[in-house]
């Protein structure tokens, strides 16, 4: 019994080399923009512990043709110090002059030490128009009194205190 005809075994093999002509592309390094952890968000404060720190950002990206847009995929890893945490994370794209173009959201449910997330499709930018990021940040979404002792403490760290 013959299942393939050879036409169809040509076909499977070059499936994936099709797909891959689909309306997104990968860019290299150096064509994304820079990421950053923001130095007041890089600790969620738990009183006068550290319920966690951010440790590491990494990002690749690509440029989808078919909606127009640059989108980016960003490794966000840390250390988490109580079991069961969940720990909200902003991921903004800051054009040259500063503004934010996007900001997406997201909860990490991370347990006691290391973790590490993957957020994938953060649109940054338009292909044609409209701004495109110069750079993302990434931090834990804060209140005002966490922030205020972040702040502190990198005041402190710094000497001006």
């Amino acid at each position: 019994m013959k299942l393939l005809h050879p036409r169809h075994g040509l076909i499977l093999i070059l499936l994936p080399f099709l797909a891959a002509c689909g309306g997104t592309q990968s860019l290299k390094k150096s064509e994304c923009p820079p990421i950053y952890i923001l130095t007041t968000a890089e600790k969620l404060p738990a009183g006068k512990a550290e319920a966690a720190r951010l440790t590491g950002v990494s990002v690749s990206c690509a440029k989808d043709k078919d909606a127009g847009i640059y989108l980016a995929e960003v490794e966000i890893s840390g250390v988490g110090q109580g079991d069961d945490a969940r720990l909200p994370v902003f991921i903004a794209s800051l054009s040259a002059e500063g503004q934010i173009i996007a900001r997406q959201q997201i909860v990490i449910e991370a347990d006691a030490g290391s973790f590490s997330q993957e957020v994938s499709d953060i649109a940054y930018g338009k292909i044609d128009d409209g701004p495109k990021a110069s750079r993302l940040l990434v931090g834990f979404v804060l209140s005002d009194a966490q922030l205020s002792q972040n702040r502190e403490g990198w005041l402190k760290a710094m000497g001006h205190q």
